[in-house]
């Protein structure tokens, strides 16, 4: 499972309701030896389909 580094909330556009988002942490391969390795944030989109499912449905 991925490291968590935080999250965000955002506005949900339908009702204004907080949807609190995770953070994961990513690293992604060098695309060259030598190159730094990547690291990526990346949104737990999850949480936002449940959102639209549970209250918008």
């Amino acid at each position: 499972m991925p490291a968590t580094a935080g999250s965000v909330s955002v506005d949900c556009p339908e009702c204004g309701g907080q949807i609190v988002v995770e953070l994961r942490l990513q690293t992604r391969p060098r695309a060259a030896a030598g190159e730094p390795l990547r690291i990526e944030l990346e949104p737990d989109l999850s949480v936002i389909r449940q959102h639209i499912d549970e209250v918008h449905a």
